[in-house]
């Protein structure tokens, strides 16, 4: 096997636009020997043409899946081969139709058997190949249509990413973690509060010894984010000190440890999380938001002063 072959699947459409121009330059120089005008890159849209009596390059494209200038492109070199024409629609003159010219339209009469044995030889190609050439290419076109290969390859790297990212519970020793990460995102921003201090100083008692938790996301060997749950009731948890390093930004980090805090809380028993927040953290709103959680009204005993805005989400 050559070195793309040796590719395998990740050089699929390499693979396939080598095999689609094997197939057109062998079909364009049959075309030659008969002194044929005709190229097989115009295959597509003259057919469409011939089915259709007239259409717009706009139709075209989109009945083609191709694009507006690929369209136009082709077009003009039809054009400029005599074997379709370019006229004004008659119903919208902003609009142009493409048709084929009497020496296209007697073209095709020429073409029809030719483009028959052509198809009996692929379907020859399939037959030695043992695949059903045409069926096949019908479901993988179906199957990218449902799922594109630009919204797996973000899905897959994703996973990847959070699969990455190893979540770990607190201990002594990440304490001075748990002040540096929520100092930096808090300093950045706003400033360091008096309850902040507090929970800093000793979290061991402000939230562990209460029931709450407190949770780490490990990236590369290094404590990279955090957050804590606090106990607000036996059925309610407040997600607080939620922060990421700069430097693993992008990494799905705090995706990581909102999934990780839903499934601690769910384990507890809880009904729902309650958090309060800032306009100013857009990027975080956006996270809780797509996790379903929901505007409701700020805590009457709230204690920060950045506090804008609350959310909160039923398990």
């Amino acid at each position: 096997m050559d070195h793309m072959s040796n590719l395998g699947l990740l050089a699929f459409g390499n693979r396939l636009k080598r095999i689609s121009e094997v197939l057109l330059s062998d079909t364009t120089q049959f075309y030659n020997e008969l002194n044929i005008n005709f190229e097989s890159r115009w295959f597509p849209l003259f057919t469409l043409i011939l089915k259709e009596d007239s259409i717009s390059v706009g139709e075209a494209a989109k009945l083609l899946n191709q694009s507006h200038v690929f369209i136009s492109k082709i077009s003009k070199q039809m054009i400029q081969a005599k074997l379709i024409s370019k006229s004004k629609s008659v119903k919208d003159n902003r609009v142009s139709q493409l048709r084929l010219t009497k020496e296209g339209a007697d073209l095709s009469i020429e073409l029809c058997p030719i483009w028959e044995d052509i198809q009996s030889c692929l379907v020859k190609i399939g037959e030695l190949s043992g695949v059903d050439l045409n069926e096949l290419l019908f479901k993988i076109e179906e199957t990218i249509k449902q799922n594109d290969l630009y919204s797996l390859i973000k899905k897959s790297q994703e996973k990847r990413k959070l699969n990455s990212i190893e979540i770990i519970e607190y201990q002594k020793v990440y304490q001075k973690d748990f002040y540096n990460i929520s100092k930096s995102w808090i300093n950045n921003m706003f400033y360091m509060e008096e309850s902040d201090k507090k929970i800093f100083a000793n979290p061991q008692v402000c939230i562990l010894d209460k029931g709450g938790k407190i949770i780490f996301a490990k990236y590369q060997k290094e404590i990279v984010g955090c957050c804590a749950l606090i106990k607000l009731n036996n059925d309610r948890y407040e997600l607080t000190k939620m922060g990421v390093l700069s430097k693993a930004k992008g990494q799905k980090v705090g995706k990581k440890l909102m999934i990780a805090s839903i499934e601690k809380c769910k384990k507890m028993n809880a009904k729902s999380i309650y958090l309060e927040t800032s306009y100013k953290c857009e990027i975080a709103i956006n996270l809780y938001r797509k996790f379903g959680f929901q505007n409701v009204a700020i805590q009457s005993d709230c204690k920060y002063q950045r506090c804008e805005l609350a959310m909160e989400l039923i398990l």
